[in-house]
């Protein structure tokens, strides 16, 4: 069917439930999606999700533009330059969505014979969306000398400041930020188009192993700053002051820090810079927050103690843990003490007091999640090694699991030749448990610390574990140990193998859900109503109104909360391990994340399943690399408020139903 029938489509599908003979109830908003309209798109993103680049070239040359374009965006996600030539033709096309279209699948192949092509077009000075693309695209696949080309198109024209800067921001995430990149991203961050200033400022936020700036730069970053009025732009520009090392700097700072009115997003983030360059002065600001109302702010000033140790170690912990009652950061504060008291013996006294109300507070909280905190919390005691045996071996829903984080981490820092023997048995008790978090975790400790692979002996109870695991269910515990098995025989890491596909699109289901679905959490304090984008990502939205119609999220509990990054649920294990009945391929339209965005969460390509996360904020490092299947169209505000143990109470889908 053509796209020209969607009108008689849709009418069609109204006819049908007039005689009582319609398989789906849709809403009065919504019309029928494209794949329904037209059969064509169900065979290019067929070819997509089958990974059968072959069946989606010959679209490329298309007479239909929407065609061409579907193609391109496809090849975004399939990542295979064997069509990179012929996208290279597209970037010619006389409707710029198939040229963008074709400049996202270029840069997602991240091959450089990508980078030269891409720069030429951007010279010809194309229409600004298109440029955007291109810059971006550049970015991921380019070389050094691309950079030093890519810059030198700057001449304080405003059409291409998004795509330099879009550029700049993708080779920074591949760590090929330079110093004169970084003058120009200042530069930029003063562009007259939005998004331009945020690229450049999220380039400054990200760029790895530059010098501090000058104080020069600093009153520049300050004035830049001080001028803007995007909040997205200032959460990701007031990261970048943890490469300033000025009293200006640490002035402002401190003023965001402690300005209540403040988007308590930019408050986070001013703590984030403030530990790239901690000082003293900072200490009272943070003291007050990690007792403060907003859990958010108190978990990031919390974290910001745990890497203090002069002059935070003269903070009284269990006083502040005290007057804290949101049950994180009051657990932190217990963890952050015990970090900075550990081996002084001047700080025993108030180290044992600590010990004993971690001990106190586990056996009074029903609260699995707080429960699991405080054991992380007792890693800094070497004394509480076989506590934390005991509760790894219990098999306590989430609990059981954050004992063995802790016993990974304490085995991380202590480990020597002289106790690894024993560690390691530990570690295979571990294994054998069953558990797949446990058994991951447990690889990966031997796997990370040169004593425990060193007194591997018998790799036998290694190889019956992974022989164990159910595919493709357990494909991110099943590397992990073929990662361990390599590292014990000190060979190179293999390449994670690819999760065996066996779970093709049902097309016919995905015919049925109309355009722009809308799904409801229903939680204690109100509801989260999400739009689905089921054009954009058929098998994830499939996916996942499959599970929600079957009640699998219902009473599920938010697992993973980052403060000012995002709310993660949808886990079944309610740890962050767990997996639904079946992965399913990634799917990365050109899209892009910001406040409300709804991503599945992934441990690489094609390993999607259940787990979703909603975004705080913009996060453009995450673009092209998680699959975006919604966004929050209301209850933003509750998404802001949500802490980890939170229940979606049910998941519905208004005006859906399938016979």
């Amino acid at each position: 069917m053509r796209k020209s029938s969607l009108f008689l489509a849709y009418l069609f599908s109204f006819m049908l439930a007039a005689c009582g003979s319609a398989t789906v109830a849709l809403p009065e908003v919504s019309p029928v999606n494209k794949f329904a309209a037209d059969s064509v798109f169900i065979t290019i993103a067929d070819g997509q999700d089958r990974r059968k680049p072959t069946e989606v070239l010959p679209f490329l040359g298309h007479e239909d533009s929407t065609y061409r374009e579907a193609a391109a965006l496809a090849f975004g996600s399939l990542q295979d330059s064997f069509a990179v030539p012929n996208l290279i033709q597209l970037l010619d096309d006389s409707h710029v969505p198939v040229a963008r279209a074709a400049a996202y699948a270029i840069g997602q192949t991240r091959h450089i014979s990508g980078a030269t092509p891409l720069l030429a077009k951007l010279r010809s000075r194309p229409a600004p969306a298109l440029a955007a693309s291109l810059g971006a695209a550049i970015g991921k696949c380019g070389d050094s000398t691309h950079l030093a080309q890519l810059m030198g198109l700057y001449a304080g024209n405003a059409s291409l400041d998004r795509a330099l800067a879009g550029g700049l921001f993708q080779f920074a995430l591949r760590k090929m930020a330079t110093e004169k990149a970084a003058k120009l991203a200042l530069k930029l961050v003063s562009s007259k188009d939005a998004e331009a200033q945020k690229l450049a400022a999220a380039f400054l936020a990200r760029a790895r192993n530059l010098a501090p700036f000058s104080d020069v730069d600093g009153q520049a970053l300050i004035a830049s700053y001080r001028a803007l009025s995007n909040a997205d732009v200032q959460q990701h520009l007031i990261r970048a002051f943890g490469r300033c090392t000025s009293a200006a700097c640490s002035e402002t700072l401190l003023a965001i820090l402690e300005d209540e009115a403040s988007d308590y997003r930019i408050r986070i983030n001013a703590i984030l810079a403030m530990q790239k360059q901690p000082k003293a002065e900072f200490l009272p600001a943070m003291q007050k927050l990690a007792v403060g109302e907003n859990s958010h702010l108190a978990v990031s000033a919390v974290r910001y103690l745990y890497g203090q140790t002069s002059p935070a170690d003269a903070l009284d912990f269990l006083a502040l843990s005290a007057k804290q009652a949101h049950w994180r950061p009051k657990a932190m504060l217990l963890g952050a003490g015990l970090k900075v008291y550990s081996g002084r013996k001047r700080d025993a006294a108030a180290f044992k007091k600590l010990v004993k109300q971690v001990h106190s507070r586990f056996l009074e909280t029903q609260n699995i999640y707080e429960k699991g905190e405080l054991l992380v919390a007792l890693a800094e005691d070497a004394a509480q090694e076989d506590f934390l045996i005991a509760q790894m071996l219990k098999k306590e829903k989430v609990v059981s699991v954050f004992a063995m984080q802790a016993l990974d981490q304490f085995y991380g820092a202590t480990s020597t030749a002289q106790n690894a023997s024993t560690r390691l048995k530990t570690l295979q008790t571990a294994i054998e448990t069953g558990d797949v978090a446990i058994m991951a975790l447990a690889a990966g400790r031997i796997r990370n610390t040169a004593a425990l692979r060193e007194a591997v002996r018998d790799t036998t109870f290694l190889k019956e574990a992974l022989n164990r695991l159910d595919l493709p269910a357990e494909i991110e515990i099943y590397n992990a140990f073929e990662a361990t098995l390599a590292a014990i025989r000190g060979e190179t890491l293999p390449a994670p193998t690819p999760a065996p596909w066996g779970n093709p699109i049902d097309w016919e289901f995905v015919q049925q859900i109309p355009k722009d679905l809308h799904c409801i959490f229903l939680l204690k304090n109100g509801e989260i109503r999400l739009r689905l984008r089921v054009e954009d990502a058929p098998g994830s939205v499939a996916n996942f109104v499959k599970l929600g119609l079957d009640g699998f999220y219902d009473g599920a509990a938010l697992h993973r909360v980052v403060p000012n990054f995002v709310a993660q649920g949808g886990d079944p294990r309610g740890d962050g391990w767990g997996s639904g009945p079946q992965t399913i391929r990634s799917e990365w339209p050109n899209l892009h994340y910001n406040e409300g965005s709804v991503g599945l969460a992934s441990a690489g390509k094609d390993t999607e399943s259940c787990q979703w996360f909603i975004s705080h904020c913009s996060t453009p490092h995450l673009d092209g690399r998680y699959t975006i299947f919604a966004e929050v169209v209301s209850g933003m505000e509750l998404v802001h408020k949500l802490q980890i143990g939170d229940q979606i109470i049910q998941v519905t889908f208004p005006g859906f139903s399938v016979n």
